[in-house]
């Protein structure tokens, strides 16, 4: 009786057993061949919290049959690492410090008085669609602190995915992330080259 419950428990467990998740990141290598963008930023920069879309902060990666198509879907095997937000931020605050050769000070108390650039993202559109294209828009503005300077920018990326897997869709957003940071800092910076890619579709600032 004994060894009978004790399979019946073993059945129970092993029914109730979940499918181990693969998870992402958006983190990338460092650009290479970049940094010292000179006296505009030399006091470093600070990222603020990144918002993104309620229909994307979730753990598991939403993503789209097709581009017309209003369904989406929750890919629950499929996961993010950490929270959207907070990876985008990440991933932004690394590459905008090391093009521009100064300090990423996000994660850190400022000094009062202590010059920064601080960057407030907001992402407006953060799309995954199946062997089609990763896309990504986003408003930010950008200031010293403390200082009058800030102005609002806006741009938007759609970045063709080189093939129909999960991890062609994450490289495609990866890529997106990657040149909202270059555009980013290139705004901070004159001496940071603005990118030329096919995949910038708007880009501006007031």
């Amino acid at each position: 009786m004994r060894l009978i419950v004790s399979l019946g428990i073993a059945a129970l467990l092993s029914a109730c057993a979940v499918t181990p998740g693969t998870y992402y990141s958006l983190s990338a290598p460092p650009p290479a061949g970049q940094g010292g963008a000179g006296p505009a930023t030399a006091g470093g920069v600070r990222f603020l919290r990144v918002r993104v879309p309620a229909e994307v902060e979730r753990p598991q990666l939403v993503v789209r049959r097709e581009s017309s198509d209003t369904q989406v879907v929750l890919l629950n095997e499929s996961l993010w690492a950490a929270p959207l937000g907070d990876q985008i931020q990440a991933a932004l605050a690394v590459r905008v410090s090391r093009t521009l050769g100064v300090p990423d000070l996000s994660q850190m108390v400022v000094p009062e008085g202590k010059p920064v650039r601080e960057v407030t993202v907001q992402v407006s559109r953060f799309e995954m669609v199946f062997g089609q294209y990763a896309s990504l828009e986003a408003n930010w503005s950008e200031g010293t602190r403390p200082g009058p300077d800030t102005r609002l920018c806006q741009a938007a990326l759609r970045v063709p995915v080189a093939g129909p897997g999960i991890a062609a869709l994450v490289e495609g957003q990866r890529t997106a992330v990657g040149l909202l940071a270059d555009i980013i800092a290139a705004r901070m910076s004159p001496a940071v080259a603005m990118p030329d890619d096919p995949a910038i579709q708007r880009n501006s600032c007031t």
